[in-house]
C-alpha cells in the first residue's frame, strides 16, 4: 500500500460526499470560487500577522513603524491590501459569471444568496480595514460613511457602535468589527463550500440546459474523484493566486516606483496623517471599491 492509498484509507477520503468533477470542468472559469477562497485565506493569514504589530490607539504611527522598522512588514501590509483587492475583484467576477450561467436557479438559490451576502460583508470588511490606517484618506472615507448613515436619521445610532472614538484616534471599535466581519465571512464560506460540494458546479448548458442543473448519482459516479484530482487542481490554483498577490506589489514598484509615482488608487503607502500640513494639499478620494458610495454622497444634500 502506497502513501497516497494509506492516507485515503485512514482519512476516509473515498467516503467524503465531495463533488466529483468531469474533465471539461478543469478550467479556471469553473473554479473562480476557489480563487476567491485563496485570496481570503491569504488575507486572513497576513492580517493575523499584522495584528501582532498594530496598535488601535495609534493606528497611523503603528502602521508607519510596521512599514519602516519591521522586517518584511511592508511586504505583509501591501500584500494584505492587494489580497483584499484580489478577493473583491474575483468575487465580482465569480458572481457575474454564475449569474449569467444561471447558477442562482433551483436548487442553488440559497447558495447564491450566501454568495451575495459574503460579497456585501467583504466590502464592509475592506472598508473597515481601509479605515484602520488612520491617514487623511481613511479619515475622509469614514466622514463620508458617517454622512451617508446620518442621512437616514433612524440609523444615526450606528455611528458610535461602528466607529467608537474614531475622531479621537482610537480605532479599537473599527478593528473589532473588521475582525468580526472577517470571521463571519469565514463561517459563511464553510457553509457555502459544503453546499457547493453537495450540489456540484453548475454544469455546462450543453450538458444540462434546464433547472435543476445537477448531475444524477449515476452520472456523478463516472467523474473524477475529489481526491486526488480536485484537491491537487485546487491546491495549484491556491498557490498561483498567492503568487500573484505577492507579485503585484513588486511589479508595481518596479514599473512605477513606490510611493511617489504610483497611481493613488493603487498606492498602498499611507497618505499623510489628517492633522498634518501635508494633508491639506492632497485630494481625497475613496477606495475604488466604494466609488459608487461617493456618488451617492454627491446626491445627498447633507453629505459632502
Amino acid at each position: 500500500m502506497g502513501v497516497s492509498e494509506w492516507f485515503k484509507e485512514r482519512l476516509g477520503l473515498d467516503d467524503l460526499p465531495f463533488f466529483r468533477t468531469p474533465d471539461y470542468m478543469y478550467k479556471v472559469e469553473y473554479w473562480l470560487g476557489a480563487l476567491v477562497a485563496a485570496s481570503f485565506i491569504y488575507t486572513v493569514i497576513s492580517g493575523l500577522i499584522l495584528l501582532l504589530y498594530y496598535n488601535p490607539e495609534a493606528g497611523y504611527s503603528s502602521t508607519e513603524t510596521l512599514i519602516q522598522e519591521v522586517p518584511y512588514g511592508s511586504v505583509v501590509l501591501y500584500s494584505h491590501l492587494y489580497g483584499a483587492y484580489a478577493m473583491i475583484i474575483l468575487a465580482y467576477v465569480h458572481m457575474f459569471r454564475n449569474y449569467f450561467a444561471g447558477a442562482y436557479k433551483k436548487p442553488r438559490e440559497l447558495l447564491w444568496i450566501l454568495g451575495v451576502l459574503m460579497l456585501v460583508l467583504t466590502l464592509g470588511t475592506a472598508f473597515l480595514g481601509y479605515s484602520l490606517i488612520g491617514d487623511a484618506l481613511a479619515t475622509s472615507a469614514v466622514d463620508v460613511g458617517e454622512g451617508i448613515i446620518t442621512s437616514v436619521p433612524s440609523l444615526s445610532f450606528l455611528i458610535p457602535i461602528l466607529f467608537g472614538n474614531y475622531d479621537a484616534g482610537d480605532y479599537g471599535r473599527v478593528l473589532a468589527w473588521h475582525i468580526i466581519l472577517a470571521a463571519l465571512i469565514g463561517v459563511l464560506f464553510m457553509l457555502h463550500f459544503f453546499m457547493a460540494e453537495h450540489y456540484g458546479m453548475m454544469p455546462s448548458k450543453k450538458e444540462k440546459n434546464k433547472a435543476p442543473a445537477v448531475y444524477t448519482k449515476e452520472e456523478w459516479q463516472k467523474f473524477n474523484p475529489w481526491w486526488p484530482r480536485n484537491f491537487v487542481y485546487m491546491t495549484s490554483l491556491v498557490f498561483m493566486t498567492w503568487g500573484f498577490i505577492l507579485l503585484i506589489p513588486n511589479a508595481l514598484a518596479y514599473l512605477n516606483g513606490l510611493p511617489q509615482e504610483l497611481n493613488p488608487f493603487l498606492n498602498p503607502k499611507p497618505a499623510p496623517p489628517p492633522n498634518s500640513p501635508a494633508a491639506a494639499h492632497i485630494t481625497t478620494y475613496p477606495p475604488w471599491f466604494f466609488l459608487f458610495l461617493y456618488k451617492i454622497a454627491d446626491f445627498t444634500s447633507d453629505v459632502v
